[in-house]
């Protein structure tokens, strides 16, 4: 029988401290999933990367890759919301539209994302970016 590696029932819930870096995970692989057809082959590896340390971080000497770091920074923004849920609005765009929880997790790994896009398209001789 195959161990089921995502499960996203956790979504629903309340965020926690025993449920945090799960729903970070998911959040950070549904938009890694969803910019590849923006970023093609540099979100691709970032996704694959990803999963493999979703699917092996409990194994022994297992060494995170730098993709992990959106779990990480997901996981902070979401600890400054523990008791409310991901679907509660924190703001209003300038529009109108409300910004759930989830949506801003989401910009703030966009941030990330493009950061480490940009280094990988340069060679890696970005010194610091200040965000």
């Amino acid at each position: 029988m195959k161990r089921k590696i995502l499960d996203f029932s956790v979504m629903k819930e309340e965020i926690s401290q025993n449920n945090v870096l799960e729903m970070a995970e998911l959040i950070a692989f549904m938009e890694l999933r969803f910019q590849i057809g923006y970023l093609g082959s540099r979100a691709q590896k970032m996704y694959a990367d990803l999963y493999g340390d979703i699917k092996h971080k409990n194994e022994l000497g297992y060494m995170l890759s730098d993709s992990y770091d959106l779990v990480q920074e997901g996981a902070l923004y979401l600890c400054d919301h523990y008791g409310k849920h991901l679907n509660d609005v924190i703001s209003y765009s300038k529009k109108g539209k409300p910004i759930t929880i989830e949506i801003a997790c989401i910009r703030k790994m966009m941030r990330l994302i493009n950061l480490k896009t940009r280094d990988y398209e340069s060679g890696g001789k970005l010194v610091e970016i200040l965000i």
